[in-house]
């Protein structure tokens, strides 16, 4: 069994336009909802084995959050999932040490919604900032996970969750 909470990075900032998109910080949105959402995830239980995050500034703010609420025991950095596409996901995915069974992938849209749409059964028309979708695999490997043994399980918002 495998289990994928792909993560959309919080609200950045576009307060100083002239930084580098991959630098551009969380603004206090963001802050908050990063906050809010590691810790309902911990309220649920979740464990996870690892964090997979992109390189990219409010990527890395956002996983600093599940990183001290979750405690996993790996966070690794992967350039592979700054703005990645639905092949690069799978890419990455498909590279997770086969000791993990539980894994948090910390990244960007358009990328995380097309492949959560992969194995959903309702369409997600948009994974918003700190949005977090729950896939749960009845794969062996992660070379296996596929749209045959995957299914969406959660979808949850800051939205849903601030209510």
């Amino acid at each position: 069994m495998r289990e994928i909470f792909l993560i959309r990075h919080a609200k950045s900032s576009w307060e100083f336009a002239s930084i580098p998109d991959i630098d551009r910080p969380l603004n206090q949105r963001g802050l908050r909802d990063a906050k809010v959402m590691a810790k309902f995830m911990n309220k649920e239980g979740v464990k996870l084995d690892a964090l997979v995050v992109s390189p990219a500034k409010r990527a890395l703010m956002t996983a600093s959050f599940f990183a001290d609420i979750l405690a996993p025991p790996k966070f690794i950095t992967d350039k592979k999932l700054y703005l990645a596409d639905t092949d690069s996901i799978y890419h990455v995915l498909y590279g997770l040490d086969e000791d993990w069974n539980s894994v948090g992938i910390i990244g960007h849209n358009p990328g995380f919604t097309m492949f959560a749409n992969e194995f959903a059964v309702k369409l997600i028309e948009n994974v918003p900032t700190t949005g977090i979708v729950h896939l749960s695999s009845s794969a062996t490997s992660w070379a296996e996970v596929d749209t045959m043994n995957t299914k969406v399980i959660h979808f949850w918002t800051p939205k849903k969750i601030l209510r």
